[in-house]
């Protein structure tokens, strides 16, 4: 059964059907479940958004918590991604310990997206087609939504 349950999420993510993070309450813990790289790609398909996904290790990557402290926590960040992104961060953690469920979910991504280190930040089309990867850049904020704008079709980056 668990072998089965694994293949599956694995297909779905291939097809960007299954998956989704998102942080609860004040302790900020991070819950992966199986339906949010949907909704994520529905939401972009239907804005006419593209999609962030970061793969950040929450806690214990070092340039992980920098990145995303100079970088994704910034205003001029949050309102570039709010206006042109459906951003969808992956955190990978060791406290609170994630449940077998959350663990499977997560390893598919990593097999799946081919994530070798963290951090890893992935433009995709709504389609599931990539636009561009990148690992840690020390870079301030303007100069990062500068490097996504030109990877951005024009119809999307020519919004603002």
């Amino acid at each position: 059964m668990r072998i089965h349950q694994l293949s599956h999420i694995a297909l779905a993510i291939c097809s960007l059907l299954q998956a989704e993070v998102w942080a609860l309450g004040d302790n900020k813990v991070v819950y992966l479940e199986a339906e949010a790289l949907f909704k994520a790609a529905e939401k972009a398909r239907v804005e006419n958004k593209y999609i962030l996904a970061a793969f950040l290790g929450d806690g214990w990557s070092v340039s992980s918590g920098k990145f995303k402290s100079q970088v994704l926590e910034t205003s001029v960040f949050r309102e570039f991604a709010d206006n042109d992104l459906v951003y969808f961060p992956v955190e990978a953690r060791r406290r609170p310990k994630l449940s077998s469920a959350e663990t499977a979910v997560l390893q598919s991504w990593v097999i799946n997206f081919d994530i070798k280190s963290y951090p890893t930040f992935i433009l995709l089309a709504p389609d599931g087609q990539e636009l561009l990867r990148h690992g840690y850049k020390d870079i301030d904020p303007m100069e990062y939504v500068d490097l996504l704008r030109a990877a951005l079709p024009d119809r999307v980056s020519q919004r603002n």
